[in-house]
């Protein structure tokens, strides 16, 4: 037992000895410089990069703002921020109606603004004008059936531009038709003065509306029409599931989520299929 507890004396003394004795390793300054020169070139690059980047070529050509590509606004010196603003504008229903509108971007500074105003071409109107005019077409302008125009016909509507247009197109698409007129102000962005603008051209009729067959669809088919969604498509089919076919549409109202506003909503794109 003595000579086992010296042995293990001996071995835990053992680190304390060799960190004792241990002699340190002289620092190699050689090394070290290496690895701070390859440091610096790393760093001499990365600046040049930059550089070379912030000097690439600027080509001036008469552009309009609208709707201009992301890749002709680098052409024209713009940053990736500054476009990223500019589209982000663009894409809540923004519009440079004037020259002087593009000073809105708020990344955009007043060096670029000056550099680029003498290539802008944009109508030099304001929404109030705009307005004006659109009263006096009114009457040259035939009505567009909302329901069956596309983006290209849309452009000839006040105040929308292909943003716009294509959100018409695309919401109307979800919906399966506008079956009122009043429908446009679920278009996202869409305010209450550009759709008095655009209503006297418009008309939308019911049956032109896309109708879902209420015994036949499934919770996919119901909630992926936005006044539906799968909550309220779950309640449905469930229902239809446990109590039968539906015989009317007013059965829905059976359901606890369903009351009479939201049944007056959905009800023009939902349709009762009898057996004869």
């Amino acid at each position: 037992m003595v000579v086992l507890l010296v042995l293990i004396l001996f071995v835990w003394a053992i680190p304390f000895i060799y960190e004792h004795r241990r002699v340190p390793e002289p620092i190699s300054y050689t090394k070290l410089e290496q690895e701070l020169q390859v440091l610096e070139h790393r760093i001499a690059s990365s600046k040049e990069q930059q550089q070379t980047k912030s000097n690439r070529p600027i080509s001036y050509f008469r552009f309009n703002p609208n709707g201009l590509a992301a890749a002709d606004w680098k052409r024209l010196g713009l940053r990736d921020g500054q476009i990223r603003n500019i589209k982000n504008y663009e894409a809540k229903g923004g519009r440079f109606w004037k020259k002087e509108d593009l000073r809105k971007i708020y990344s955009l500074s007043q060096a670029d603004y000056e550099r680029l105003e003498p290539y802008m071409v944009v109508e030099d109107r304001t929404p109030s004008q705009i307005e004006k005019k659109s009263t006096v077409l009114s009457a040259s302008v035939p009505p567009i059936n909302l329901n069956r125009a596309d983006s290209v016909a849309l452009l000839d509507l006040p105040g929308i531009g292909p943003v716009f247009a294509s959100r018409i197109v695309r919401y109307r698409k979800l919906l399966g038709g506008f079956y009122t007129l009043d429908q446009l102000l679920d278009v996202y962005g869409m305010d209450t003065v550009r759709y008095q603008q655009i209503k006297p051209y418009l008309f939308a009729q019911a049956q032109d509306v896309e109708k879902i067959a209420l015994n036949e669809a499934t919770v996919a088919d119901l909630g992926k029409h936005p006044y539906i969604r799968y909550k309220y498509a779950q309640r449905i089919v469930r229902y239809r599931e446990q109590h039968g076919p539906f015989k009317s549409l007013d059965d829905l109202l059976d359901i606890v989520l369903i009351d009479a506003v939201y049944l007056r909503k959905i009800a023009p794109y939902l349709t009762i299929d009898h057996d004869d």
